[in-house]
């Protein structure tokens, strides 16, 4: 305590005075759900994975005719 000048001791009040009402004040605010908008959202990111799914077997079947080919040579 001794070590830390009374400039300091302002800056140190101020970060208190500041981070204690926001904190406070996130504390007190409803949980802001929008169900819709969220279950839009899980849908959108559900068919983006589908199509990525599909995708992706694509790809896999490709890479088997080229493993294939690879093979068949001598």
């Amino acid at each position: 305590m001794e070590f830390i000048p009374w400039y300091g001791w302002v800056a140190i009040a101020g970060a208190v005075s500041w981070v204690i009402p926001v904190v406070v004040g996130t504390l007190r605010q409803p949980a802001k759900r929008d169900d819709d908008a969220l279950r839009a959202s899980l849908n959108e990111l559900a068919a983006t994975n589908r199509q990525l799914a599909q995708r992706l077997e694509g790809v896999d079947q490709r890479l088997g005719k080229i493993e294939k080919t690879l093979n068949d040579i001598p």
